[in-house]
């Protein structure tokens, strides 16, 4: 009953993943329906970060005060209704407020599943259930790759909205009826006094801070490629279908979901959260820097390059844990928030920056009214992935182990 429960909430997290990977099947379809360039569509999609990232502290601190039931159910709820919002919005305006709606609702996700996970669940087991939320969310991202994109070709991008619309409205029933607040033994008692104690118990403690910002930086790849830029990336640089593309972000978050079951083995195994975030930081930089920078790579390599950005990305995870770890459990769930929050900034920081970087280097090219970015311009704006991983390397030098003494 208890991973049935955790399972619940890993199924609206897999949801909110396809809502938040979406755009990437649709940019030209974006940019034409709202007449906006890329900095305005960065805009439009960062809306959906600014609303996850600003609502994480006040949930974790729900979280913690009136358990995660009530907060999943009304979070899947709003999903299901803006992602109806933003298939009939006729502009930037609708569209992003639309998009912040959708951000609102999926914040919950992540935060509500790990907090399922620390009622129902020992403090041995936490690292899994990041694990089985992982999965369940890379799942959904798989599924919001090739297999939307088809969806899309086939129905068209705003009635494929409305049935995600209406699928976020049954996850919100089923929650309802299946999750509980609190396990028969409760594994950890909710405490209702001094939460915003607690909040500034893990504000003041700088570690709070070096975890979430190594979380951030690891993050962008996902955001940025998996998110909105990549399918158009690679069709452009390599002369094939959005479709064909959409193939190699699925890879990418395929690796994430075989990735993340090892990286919290090794983890477990070795002892250490420290040494899967070094292999997980210098790898993917590297990988990254030759996805970019090299001119042209046989399509099996880029796929299995993509695939290994994936696997290797699962590093970034286990600040979740360190999180938990190094501030007090009955904290837990505020701990987890205020570190997605500053994960989440990945997307607030990045999307606009790289369509920015897209604009600044664009020669003016339109077709059928949608900007026209060569191959040149997007390898210059992504050269911010491999930077941001670069800088990743040096929070886990700043970073103390906090794998759970015996």
């Amino acid at each position: 009953k208890s991973w049935v429960i955790a399972l619940c909430g890993g199924l609206f997290y897999g949801y909110q993943f396809i809502l938040r990977v979406s755009p990437n099947m649709m940019t030209n379809e974006l940019m034409e329906a709202f007449s906006v360039d890329a900095t305005q569509l960065g805009v439009i999609i960062a809306c959906y970060y600014y609303a996850y990232a600003t609502a994480q502290i006040p949930l974790g601190v729900s979280m913690d005060k009136y358990g995660p039931k009530r907060l999943l159910t009304l979070a899947a709820f709003v999903c299901g209704l803006s992602c109806y919002a933003f298939s009939i919005a006729s502009n930037f305006y609708l569209a992003a407020t639309a998009r912040a709606l959708m951000g609102l609702g999926s914040a919950c996700g992540f935060l509500g599943t790990l907090k399922l996970g620390t009622i129902w669940l020992p403090p041995s087991h936490i690292g899994r259930v990041i694990a089985l939320t992982m999965v369940m969310g890379t799942l959904g991202a798989t599924l919001g790759g090739a297999p939307f994109e088809y969806t899309i070709n086939t129905l068209g991008w705003r009635l494929s909205l409305q049935m995600l619309g209406i699928a976020g409205l049954f996850i919100a029933g089923l929650i309802y009826f299946v999750v509980e607040d609190d396990a028969p033994s409760p594994i950890e008692r909710r405490k209702s006094t001094n939460s915003w104690h607690k909040l500034k118990t893990i504000v003041v403690n700088p570690q709070s801070w070096v975890i979430g910002l190594f979380g951030m930086l690891m993050y962008v790849p996902l955001t940025i490629v998996g998110d909105l830029w990549g399918v158009s990336f690679i069709s452009t640089k390599y002369h094939i279908s959005e479709a064909q593309a959409a193939l190699f972000i699925t890879t990418m978050f395929i690796g994430v979901a075989v990735g993340s079951p090892f990286m919290s083995y090794l983890s477990d195994y070795k002892r250490t959260r420290r040494l899967p975030m070094m292999i997980g930081a210098v790898s993917t930089t590297l990988i990254y820097a030759l996805i970019i920078m090299l001119p042209h790579l046989p399509f099996f390599l880029l796929g299995f390059a993509f695939f290994a950005v994936g696997f290797l990305f699962n590093g970034q995870c286990l600040c979740f844990a360190s999180a938990s770890e190094i501030n007090p459990r009955e904290a837990s769930g505020t701990a987890i928030g205020f570190t997605n929050m500053v994960v989440m900034g990945s997307g607030v920081i990045g999307h606009p920056i790289v369509g920015k970087l897209l604009d600044l280097k664009w020669d003016g090219t339109m077709a059928n009214g949608v900007p026209v970015y060569s191959t040149s311009n997007y390898e210059w704006a992504l050269l911010f992935v491999p930077a941001c991983l670069l800088m990743a390397i040096f929070m886990v030098f700043m970073m103390k182990e906090t794998y759970p003494k015996p």
